[in-house]
Order: C-alpha cells, then sequence, then structure tokens
C-alpha cells in the first residue's frame, strides 16, 4: 500500500507540472497571438497613414508677378496657390499682406496678425489660381528710389488654410521679398517679372 500510495503521489506530481506546463504554453500562445495582432493593427495603422500623407492635397503659395496701379500709385503683389496633391484641398482660406520693409529681415520678425476670410473654393490636383495682394500705400518716388538701392523691398506674407479629403486641417505659410530696381514706374498696369527672394523665416507648411 505504501509503495502504491508514493505511485500516486508521483503520478499527481506529474499531472500538476502537465497542468502547469499546459497553462504556460496556452498563456505564450494567447500572448503570441495578441502581440501578432497588435503588430498587424500596427502595420494597418502605418499603412493607412502612409495613404493618407500620399494621398492628400499639398497647397503651395508662390510667387506669380508684380504689378502696379498707376491712378492708385498702389503696388500688387501676386500670389499663386498650387495643388501638388493627388486629393482636392477643401475649405480653403487665404489671407495676405505687403509690407515695405528694410532688406533682409531679421530673423525674430514676427508674422503680421492677419485673419483668414471665409471659405472661398476647393483647389483640385494641379490646379492654380492667383489672388492679388495689394499694398496698402501709395507707391513713392522716394519708395522706388530705396528699393533701387536694394535697402528696401516689398514683402508679401501670406498662409493657407484648409482641409484635405481625409478632414484634417493643415496650414500653408509664405513670405519673399519683391525687388522692383528694374521695374519703371512708366509702364504701370500688366504684371511683370521682377526678381524674387523667398525670407529664411515664415516659409512652412505641414
Amino acid at each position: 500500500m505504501a509503495q502504491w500510495a508514493c505511485i500516486m503521489t508521483w503520478v499527481a506530481i506529474l499531472q500538476s507540472i502537465l497542468t502547469v506546463g499546459g497553462m504556460v504554453a496556452i498563456f505564450a500562445t494567447l500572448k503570441f497571438t495578441a502581440d501578432q495582432a497588435r503588430a498587424a493593427e500596427r502595420a494597418i495603422e502605418s499603412a493607412e497613414n502612409t495613404s493618407k500623407i500620399e494621398l492628400r492635397a499639398y497647397l503651395a503659395i508662390v510667387p506669380a508677378g508684380f504689378g502696379f496701379d498707376g491712378n492708385a500709385q498702389q503696388a500688387i503683389i501676386y500670389v499663386r496657390h498650387e495643388n501638388s496633391g493627388q486629393t482636392l484641398g477643401k475649405k480653403v482660406r487665404f489671407a495676405g499682406i505687403v509690407k515695405y520693409l528694410q532688406h533682409p529681415i531679421p530673423e525674430d520678425y514676427p508674422f503680421p496678425n492677419i485673419e483668414a476670410g471665409k471659405s472661398i473654393t476647393v483647389i483640385h490636383p494641379r490646379q492654380t489660381f492667383e489672388v492679388p495682394v495689394v499694398y496698402d500705400g501709395a507707391l513713392t518716388g522716394d519708395e522706388i528710389i530705396r528699393n533701387k538701392k536694394q535697402r528696401w523691398r516689398f514683402f508679401v506674407f501670406a498662409k493657407l488654410l484648409y482641409e484635405d479629403i481625409f478632414g484634417v486641417p493643415h496650414e500653408t505659410t509664405a513670405c519673399w521679398s519683391v525687388d522692383i530696381s528694374s521695374f519703371h514706374v512708366r509702364k504701370p498696369g500688366m504684371k511683370h517679372d521682377v526678381t524674387y527672394e523667398y525670407a529664411e523665416i515664415h516659409n512652412d507648411a505641414d
């Protein structure tokens, strides 16, 4: 009887070991499955994010010309909006201002507090359109002389607010100077080709 009891004791011990081992194996399997599921979710999320990045709209602001209103003696800076993305940009809002400043502007020069207007349009892929931004002041002879000496220039500050097709908001800002040293006031009206120079600040896009 004592021998039989000893045998049963060892059998019970072996059963316990097998039970524990089985539970460990099941836990390891469940953990592996959960890890695989999380990895698959991350891969799907990454693929979705990559697809959104590849498919979303990318709106840029670029120089489009310089004009002069001979009657009002005002400078007009033409700004072009471009969509280089694969899908449209919606709820597009624009704000722009022209300032007459010494060139170059300091690195800590703040972006002007300009409010974008109401949504006016959507911009489809490869679509462009132009907006005139008028200098709020008369273009005097002294300003022309200062500009020709390249100490003062017109600076355009512009921003675009829009949403991509996924409903994510974006903002593009741009700043460049306009050198009108070769411009002749005697030829007002149509747009003129002048030299542009992007500033080292306030040219960003997300």
